[in-house]
């Protein structure tokens, strides 16, 4: 009897060995017979989903069998997770992470790179392809948030000395470029001067302004601030700009004749106002009267006086002291000038009269023991050398007799 040895079925099993987890493979094997897998499956061909070993018995078709096996691995797909900012501020951006170590990554937008920079909002998922194959996939929302409302307020041209109220508008919180942390500053210098505006969500604006300081106008008045009594003085500022006096005017000069303070506002074009004042003082006039003989005889003279203190005198002949003698009739004016500069005049009539005409009638040779009577002619009274009082005298003795007639 021929004995036979008939070849033992190849046995081999393809397929994937290492699964993604929740993933299936299918395992074939290889030759020809019937099939018998320690899964009980009696197909060539059959679908795993978990990890274990897997074998197959091929009987072949005169009776001979073989059998192989292989291990099928499941791996863990790593989660996938979206970290960085899910929120930015608007013309900003954020950046999107996954962890890194995958084989592969592609973003809704196209990006393979782990971590992506986006600056619009929506929602951007993201594909992680790892080794072995597996892959999973996250998505997350970006929000982009406004940027807060950024505006200063207040007056922005100043006079000198004066302050002005800056106010941020927008909600949120408020930082000064000098530090102040409130929504409005008081500033009194020029420069510029801005604020940061973070609004509750973490974004912010920023906006500016300048403040410019004008100069306040030259204020004085000029004027003679020392009046005579019954005088006036031309008071005027100086100054460009408009003009409003403490009396009400509203012109450069004004006319003054009282004693008092005067002030004057000078507002510039530019709106800043300067303040001066003067005080005006009214110097009463002394009487002017003028004194002495105003009545004087022919071929004679008289004084005429004013009193004394005054700085300057001049009367009307051009003499330049306080009394003056004259020796003509006529009327005499004086001007008199006092400390201050205030003057005053007045004048007198001076009167000359004539002297009384005088003659002596009488005897003037006597013989030794007679007498004769000498006789004044002449309105007025008398007065003989003699002593007698009378218009005649008698007398006996030889001599020079005369007589003084007063009218």
């Amino acid at each position: 009897m021929e004995v036979i040895i008939n070849p033992a079925p190849i046995c081999s099993i393809t397929g994937g060995l290492v699964l993604c987890e929740g993933a299936t493979s299918e395992l074939c094997a290889t030759g020809t017979g019937s099939y018998l897998w320690s899964t009980g499956a009696t197909t060539s061909c059959i679908t795993v989903s978990t990890a274990g070993i897997y074998s197959v018995t091929i009987t072949s078709p005169d009776g001979c069998e073989s059998t192989c096996q292989v291990e099928v691995i499941v791996t863990t797909t790593p989660i996938c997770v979206i970290t960085g900012g899910l929120v930015f501020c608007e013309g900003g951006s954020t950046q999107l992470c996954v962890p890194a170590g995958a084989v592969s990554y592609l973003w809704s937008n196209g990006e393979t790179t782990n971590c992506i920079t986006v600056s619009a909002p929506g929602l951007y998922s993201v594909e992680v392809t790892y080794a072995g194959g597996c892959s999973s996939s996250c998505e997350a929302s970006v929000i982009e948030n406004p940027l807060p409302i950024c505006a200063i307020t207040g007056g922005l041209v100043l006079c000198e000395g004066g302050p002005t109220e800056l106010c941020a508008t927008g909600i949120g919180c408020y930082l000064w470029s000098n530090g102040a942390t409130t929504s409005c500053i008081t500033v009194n210098t020029a420069g510029v001067y801005s604020v940061t505006i973070t609004s509750p969500d973490g974004c912010e604006s920023n906006c500016q302004v300048t403040v410019v300081v004008n100069p306040l106008p030259i204020c004085s008045i000029t004027g003679g601030l020392v009046l005579c009594e019954g005088a006036t003085s031309e008071l005027c500022a100086t100054g460009t700009g408009s003009y409003l006096w403490s009396t009400g005017a509203t012109t450069s000069c004004i006319t003054v004749s009282t004693a008092g303070i005067y002030s004057v506002t000078i507002t510039s074009p530019d709106g800043c106002s300067s303040t001066c004042q003067v005080e005006v003082i009214v110097t009463a006039t002394p009487i002017c009267v003028i004194t002495g003989g105003l009545v004087f005889c022919e071929g004679g003279s008289t004084e005429l006086c004013v009193p004394a203190g005054a700085v300057c005198y001049l009367w009307s002949n051009g003499a330049t002291t306080n009394c003056i003698t004259v020796s003509a009739p006529g009327l005499y004016s004086v001007e008199v000038t006092y400390a201050g500069g205030c003057s005053s005049s007045c004048e007198a009539s001076v009167i000359e009269n004539p002297l009384p005409i005088c003659a002596i009638t009488g005897g003037l040779v006597l013989c030794e023991g007679a007498s004769s009577e000498l006789c004044a002619t002449g309105t007025g009274s008398f007065l003989w050398s003699t002593g007698a009082t009378t218009s005649c005298i008698t007398v006996n003795t030889a001599g020079i007799y005369s007589v003084t007639i007063i009218a």
